[in-house]
């Protein structure tokens, strides 16, 4: 019998090939790009290294609108992530996509799942920056904290709560998942590093691998949720619930 893990990473990768969310995914790449380039600029005030030695000094003006984009991007692909969640969820029930309705009950769930998403994002690179360890726990535990805010009406600390019991019971179930995502990140990244493209070419292939992984954890988080959510006894029987852990037609 497959495992939870398992069942919730090849669930993440078929609704990201699912969707047939090419578009979006080029929009994510996009948005990253410019949060990875907008960056480099914002910190480091400097571009590519010219043949006679000296660095590029940028305007203040083009700070300015470096850091714009960046913000601007950056609050656009959580949008499309939160997106790509509310057309998962109409797909596994079966319910009619409507657009202008997608779009709006995304923007709903949207402030709170982006302050949870941005929480994950601190605890997890910030333990990682320390030591894996930290930052491989603290991942695991609040895995799925943005998860719970975009699926229920809850309050952050009551979703983050939540997670945490969660996750309780099932570390291993959860850490698989964090872990096979964590890998194949660090995998692709080293290996367009090592490829040697230059700047460019480099940025945009770290976007598009974190794009692609970003999107295919979060929904593989999305079912192991709704997996444990089911396994747990907790009372939670909704068609949705019911879909993904006995495969109903």
């Amino acid at each position: 019998m497959k495992s939870d893990s398992f069942k919730a990473i090849i669930s993440g990768m078929y609704y990201f090939t699912k969707l047939r969310i090419l578009t979006i995914l080029i929009a994510m790449a996009l948005s990253l790009f410019i949060i990875f380039y907008g960056g480099l600029i914002l910190l480091l005030n400097l571009t590519f290294n010219q043949p006679n030695g000296y660095y590029v000094m940028y305007p203040t003006y083009i700070i300015v609108v470096a850091l714009t984009l960046f913000l601007v991007e950056f609050f656009l692909f959580f949008y499309l992530l939160s997106l790509g969640l509310e057309v998962k969820k109409r797909i596994e029930l079966k319910s009619p996509i409507r657009i202008p309705e997608v779009l709006v009950t995304s923007l709903k769930k949207y402030p709170k799942f982006l302050i949870s998403t941005i929480f994950q994002l601190f605890v997890v690179f910030g333990g990682l920056v320390l030591i894996i360890v930290p930052g491989v726990y603290f991942g695991v535990r609040s895995m799925f904290f943005n998860i719970e805010t975009h699926n229920g009406d809850v309050t952050l600390s009551t979703a983050l709560k939540d997670s945490i019991e969660l996750t309780k019971g099932h570390f291993i179930k959860g850490v698989t998942v964090f872990l096979f995502y964590l890998v194949i990140f660090f995998l692709l990244i080293y290996g367009i590093f090592e490829a040697g493209t230059g700047l460019l070419l480099t940025y945009l292939g770290d976007s598009i691998v974190l794009s692609f992984l970003i999107l295919a954890y979060t929904f593989s988080a999305d079912a192991l949720y709704h997996l444990l959510k089911t396994s747990v006894g907790n009372g939670i029987k909704s068609q949705l619930f019911r879909r993904i852990a006995y495969k109903e037609n």
